[in-house]
């Protein structure tokens, strides 16, 4: 019988664990009047965890998302790999089924899946998908297109306007031109359609108000947003939370609203292996979930908000160690793009001559790095770092390898050289590494990993989002709630 006893309870843990809004099953999930949706591209668990470390340093408070009452541990998987992309992922998150990588809002075998978005717009509820990149890619199209490839961006960006959905803002659209047939640019068809247009113009963005027909709203025709790391104090072009502040405004009506919310280049900053300027992202991206907050604490009774993320990008690892300075990631020069930009000049001004010692002054001016200092500051380059740098810029500048020293595996694994080596620009990621890892952080890849991701929730049913779910179960969950 005590056997029995202790069998039974460890299945209703089992059920607990993997499927907690089972434990719901007769306590309905509710309707809810206003839904955000939040997606940190690339933003796994040490994503937020270094963020949150560097808002406490930086005296800023918890961060928004992760102060969000109700969490669960989401597992990202396709249909077809252990590691997702952004399509399948986008997917899954918007239309409650597994797909293959590369495939957008179908079934792995073709069949079209309808997302919470749709669902939303069929119950009567307004519509806003806002992405900081262009508005076709992988992540917002996941909510509206119905793809065998998420490169088909024209007849995405169609398929964006023929949704009829209320309000989309963000980056402008890749391939806004149909270049298959008459040429007709997105733009235009998206006024045919119905939809006032505002490009570029930061005046009209903050005149809009309602009632005002669907918007389309882009920071340019086909460039993602600017970076928040690459804007200077002269750029008041609309920022992510600004965007859903206006969509908010715009979208409200007594059914309702659902709005989805992406911060997509923390995956494209992470996948520079750039901690400063996916941290600047994350700010960005907060600021965003908190405009949201504001809203959701004045209407708690009928509003969710859910944080979430498509996949883990990077490999990123938290460091903890006394010696690391999460500060460090403030630094407005020391992100990829400008060093990138920065050496490609230097490269080209010193010529065939061009060395490792001739990057010295770039590395203190960008990152802080001294090639030759005090061993005991934590800014000065190890021997093993200074050797690791220069096989990487042996292999990146030189076009030749250098990797016939023999060196032990554990030398290989410390200094990371077998894997820099593999990279389109290894001396690049050995810096931005070294960089890293005096903020806290330690990268391991440049792509998507398999990690878990965290989906944190506050508001009407929010308790449904705990223990351990499926990145299929958001959209499970999500669905009942906008349906009548």
């Amino acid at each position: 019988m005590k056997i029995l006893k202790n069998f039974c309870v460890f299945l209703l843990l089992l059920v607990c664990l993997f499927k907690p809004y089972c434990l719901f099953s007769e306590e309905k999930i509710p309707h809810v009047k206003y839904v955000f949706l939040f997606i940190g591209d690339g933003m796994g668990k040490a994503q937020r965890e270094i963020t949150e470390r560097y808002f406490i340093v930086k005296k800023l408070g918890p961060t928004v998302m992760n102060s969000l009452p109700y969490k669960s541990d989401t597992t990202t998987h396709s249909a077809d790999s252990d590691t997702t992309d952004s399509a399948a992922a986008g997917t899954a998150i918007a239309c409650g089924e597994k797909t293959n990588n590369g495939i957008l809002g179908l079934s792995a075998d073709g069949k079209p899946l309808e997302s919470v978005a749709t669902a939303a717009k069929k119950n009567g509820k307004k519509v806003g998908i806002i992405a900081t990149s262009q508005l076709n890619h992988a992540t917002p199209a996941a909510f509206y297109a119905h793809q065998n490839s998420r490169s088909e961006m024209f007849e995405i960006a169609l398929e964006a306007l023929n949704s009829k959905f209320d309000y989309f803002a963000g980056g402008g659209f890749l391939a806004c031109k149909d270049k298959k047939k008459n040429g007709k640019d997105i733009f235009a068809l998206a006024e045919e359609n119905g939809y006032k247009v505002v490009v570029g113009d930061h005046e009209a963005f903050k005149n809009l108000s309602a009632p005002c027909g669907k918007v389309l709203v882009c920071e340019s025709k086909w460039e993602a947003m600017r970076p928040r790391i690459s804007r200077d104090a002269e750029n008041n072009s609309p920022v992510l939370a600004d965007l859903v502040r206006k969509g908010i405004l715009l979208l409200d009506n007594p059914n309702g609203f659902f709005i989805m919310c992406e911060g997509s280049q923390i995956d494209w900053f992470c996948h520079q292996n750039d901690i400063a300027g996916f941290i600047s992202e994350m700010i960005d991206f907060d600021d965003a979930v908190r405009a949201a907050m504001e809203f959701a604490k004045r209407h708690s009774e009928e509003t969710l908000v859910v944080v979430t993320a498509d996949h883990e990008t990077g490999g990123l690892q938290a460091i903890n160690s006394d010696a690391v300075n999460p500060l460090l990631a403030d630094s407005k020069k020391g992100h990829s793009n400008e060093f990138k930009k920065a050496l490609k000049e230097l490269s080209k001004r010193k010529g065939e001559k061009f060395s490792l010692e001739d990057c010295e002054n770039l590395l203190s001016e960008k990152f802080g790095l001294q090639m030759r200092g005090d061993p005991s500051d934590t800014m000065t380059l190890s021997e093993g770092e200074l050797d690791v740098l220069e096989r990487c810029f042996v292999a990146e500048f030189k076009k030749r390898e250098n990797a016939n020293i023999k060196m032990s595996q554990k030398e290989m694994r410390d200094n990371k050289y077998e894997t820099y080596k593999k990279f389109k620009r290894p001396f690049v990621e050995a810096v931005m590494d070294c960089f890293a890892r005096r903020s806290g952080a330690r990268w391991t890849r440049t792509g998507h990993s398999s990690q878990n991701i965290t989906t944190s929730a506050y508001g009407k049913g929010a308790n449904f989002f705990t223990g351990k779910i499926d990145n299929t179960d958001i959209a499970k969950i999500l669905k009942s709630m906008v349906e009548n």
